[in-house]
């Protein structure tokens, strides 16, 4: 005589799941390359924001200050006015859309910068004018790749590798990214030209909370070519997702 046994596996299969889902993470919900750039400049951008700078331009043989304001809307719209030295003050740069326009006080001009000209420096600083009007998106202009972890000014950080699409206009020829592991905060920064020299490295550090956002307030960019140059900006007020108006970026400014 045959006797069947009955095992009954229902009370472990919770633990048999929970086992599951800890040795096999769900990937889908995981953010790819490209959506980790972006989150990044939407911690450092918002929809809206203003700051208050102060940019520092160091070489061997001179040193020069400058102070500004600055006021962005979405992607499209930039607005940085200068208030110090006081030769410069009223000094206007007005991005809109894919232009860049500048304005002379001095001489009551407008003028209309073109885009082969977004890579020469802002104020002959080690900051081109792309690098501060952001006419181009990291995460919309450049394929992002995660390339591993590395540690950076004592942080863990994610290491992206970026490299322009090909229908882009962009100034760079690559661009290398680290982004603090956990919240996407920029660490650092390196720019390459076409052939692949670095060309600068832009370094950030002294984050500190400005709303919902931590920013880093202290940006130091080094000139890979010309030794004994750098260039410091201090954020010392920034506000961001504040309802700006729309004539803030009007002509009229200019």
């Amino acid at each position: 005589m045959k006797i069947k046994t009955k095992m009954t596996l229902t009370p472990f299969l919770p633990f048999l799941l929970a086992l599951s889902l800890v040795a096999y993470p769900v990937y889908a919900q995981e953010l790819t390359a490209q959506e980790m750039v972006k989150k990044s400049e939407d911690i450092m951008q918002g929809e809206t924001n203003r700051m208050l700078i102060t940019m520092e331009v160091v070489t061997p043989s001179w040193k020069r200050e400058y102070r500004m304001r600055s006021a962005m809307k979405g992607r499209s719209k930039t607005l940085i006015e200068l208030s110090y030295p006081l030769e410069k003050k009223g000094e206007v740069y007005l991005k809109e859309n894919m232009q860049l326009w500048s304005y002379l006080p001095k001489v009551e001009r407008k003028i209309l910068i073109p885009p082969s000209s977004m890579l020469q420096p802002f104020l002959g600083s080690d900051f081109s004018y792309d690098d501060l009007v952001k006419a181009s998106q990291l995460s919309q202009d450049y394929l992002c790749r995660l390339s591993g972890e590395e540690d950076v000014q004592g942080e863990k950080a994610l290491f992206f590798e970026l490299t322009p699409k090909k229908e882009a206009a962009v100034v760079y020829g690559g661009v290398r990214l680290w982004l603090r592991k956990g919240d996407y905060i920029p660490l650092r920064q390196e720019f390459y030209d076409e052939k692949n020299n670095l060309i600068k490295t832009l370094d950030f550090s002294g984050i500190k909370p400005f709303g919902a956002h931590k920013i880093p307030t202290l940006w130091e960019m080094t000139n890979n070519f010309e030794k004994g140059r750098q260039t410091i900006i201090t954020v010392s007020e920034a506000e961001f997702d504040l309802p700006i108006e729309d004539k803030v970026f009007s002509h009229q400014r200019l």
